[in-house]
C-alpha cells in the first residue's frame, strides 16, 4: 500500500508559513518572559499577537492534511494515516516531556491534592499527569494551563492536535461531499463562531472571571480554526472557486487586523482569530501558487520540517533561561533563547523525529492489528 505522504507535492511557502508561526511563537514568549526588545518596537503590536501563531497552525494542520489526504474509502487508509500521525506527533513529543520533567513540582504545589494530602495525594496526582500526557489529553484540563504544569503551558496544542487528527478522516469525508454554497456558507459560520468564542471571553472579563485560559486551550473552542483550514482547502485549492472574492475580503480584513492590533491590545489570548482567519487562508492558498529558485526552496522547506521541533524547543530553553533572568540584559536573553531554541531544534530534528518516524510508524500499525485482532469486527 502507497504512502500518501510521498505522492504530494511539497510547497515550500507553506512550510515558510509553519516556520514563521513557530517563531512568532517564539519570539513573543522572548518578549512575555524576558521584555520587549527596543530595536523591535515597530513591530511590538503583532509580536503581543503571538497567540494568532496558534490559529495559523491549526488552520494550516487542517488545510496541509486535506491536501495530503483527500479522503478514506478502506479502513487500511484511516490505519495507516493514524500511523503517520502518530509517527509524527509522539517522538519529540515524548521526549520533551522527559526533557521538562523537573517542571512538575513547580507547578503541582498550586494543587490541593499534591500538597495537603501527604504522599499518597502525591503519587495519585502524579499518575493522573503521567495518563493526560500519554494520552495527549491535558489541554482538555484548561486549569493546568496557566500554571504551566509540566510543559503542559505549550504541549497543549499538540492535545488539540491529537483531537484534531482523530476527527479528520470523518470530517474530510463530509466535507468533500457537500455543495459549494453548503462550503461557504459553513466557512462563514465558522468564522461568525470564532468570532461568538472571543465575545464570550471578553464578556467574561468585564464580570471579573477571566476564562481566556478555557477559550484558548480547550479543543472544541479551537475546533472552528482547524475545520476553517480543511473547508478553505476543499472551497479555494481543491475545486478552485472564489479565490479572487477572497483575496478581495482577505485584504480589507488584513488591514482591519493590522488597525485593530496596533490601536487596542486586548486583554485576551484570542482576540483577533475570528479576523485573521481569512487573510490566513488566503496566503494559504497563494502559497500553493508561488514558485522560488532551488537554494531559496531547499532553504525554506527545512525550515518548515524543523518548525515543529523550534515550537517544542522553547518550552525547555525559555523555562531554564527564566531562571537567570535577573543575570541577562533583555538583548542577551532574547539573543541566548532563540539561539539555544534553533540548536536544539535542529539536534531533535535529526536526532528524533528523523530517525524515530519510520519506526514509531511501524510499531503503530503494528498496535492497530493487535488490537483490532482482539475487537471482533474491529473497523
Amino acid at each position: 500500500m502507497s504512502d500518501p505522504l510521498k505522492e504530494k507535492k511539497e510547497f515550500f511557502a507553506l512550510n515558510g508559513l509553519r516556520f514563521a508561526a513557530a517563531f512568532w511563537v517564539l519570539i513573543f514568549h522572548c518578549s512575555f518572559h524576558f521584555g520587549r526588545l527596543p530595536a523591535l518596537s515597530s513591530v511590538q503590536p503583532i509580536i503581543e499577537q503571538g497567540t494568532l501563531a496558534m490559529t495559523l497552525f491549526f488552520m494550516l494542520s487542517g488545510f496541509v492534511l486535506s491536501y495530503r489526504y483527500r479522503g478514506f474509502s478502506t479502513t487500511e487508509e484511516v490505519r495507516s494515516y493514524t500511523a503517520a500521525r502518530l509517527a509524527r506527533l509522539y517522538p519529540v513529543y515524548a521526549v520533551m516531556g522527559l526533557v521538562t520533567v523537573w517542571m512538575i513540582p513547580a507547578g503541582a504545589n498550586s494543587f490541593a491534592l499534591f500538597v495537603n494530602y501527604g504522599d499518597a495525594g502525591k503519587i495519585i496526582f502524579l499518575v493522573f499527569l503521567c495518563l493526560l500526557f500519554l494520552f495527549a489529553m491535558q489541554a482538555w484540563f484548561p486549569a493546568f494551563f496557566p500554571v504551566n504544569i509540566w510543559n503542559f503551558g505549550g504541549s497543549w496544542s499538540l492535545s488539540v492536535e491529537a483531537f484534531f487528527y482523530s476527527l479528520f478522516p470523518w470530517l474530510r469525508n463530509r466535507l468533500r461531499e457537500l455543495s459549494v454554497p453548503k462550503l461557504a456558507i459553513l466557512l462563514v459560520a465558522m468564522v461568525l463562531t470564532m468570532a461568538v468564542i472571543t465575545a464570550g471571553m471578553l464578556a467574561s472579563q468585564l464580570r471579573g472571571q477571566d476564562a481566556s485560559s478555557v477559550f484558548y486551550v480547550l479543543p472544541i473552542f479551537r475546533f472552528p480554526e482547524f475545520v476553517l483550514g480543511v473547508v478553505g482547502f476543499v472551497l479555494f485549492a481543491e475545486r478552485a472557486v472564489g479565490i479572487k472574492q477572497l483575496y478581495a475580503y482577505s485584504s480589507i480584513l488584513g488591514v482591519l487586523l493590522l488597525v485593530c492590533m496596533y490601536k487596542w491590545n486586548l486583554p485576551g489570548w484570542i482576540d483577533y482569530g475570528w479576523l485573521a482567519a481569512i487573510p490566513f487562508l488566503a496566503a494559504f492558498v497563494l502559497s500553493t501558487k508561488m514558485e522560488a529558485a532551488a537554494p531559496l526552496k531547499a532553504f525554506v522547506n527545512y525550515c518548515g520540517r524543523i518548525s515543529y521541533c523550534v515550537y517544542m524547543a522553547q518550552f525547555a530553553t525559555v523555562p531554564i533561561l527564566k531562571k537567570f533572568r535577573a543575570e541577562l540584559s533583555v538583548p542577551e536573553a532574547w539573543t541566548l533563547s532563540i539561539g539555544s531554541t534553533l540548536l536544539l531544534a535542529i539536534l531533535t530534528y535529526h536526532l528524533i523525529e528523523v530517525l524515530a518516524y519510520r519506526r514509531t510508524r511501524q510499531f503503530a500499525l503494528y498496535m492497530q492489528e493487535k488490537i483490532c485482532s482482539w475487537i471482533p469486527r474491529c473497523a
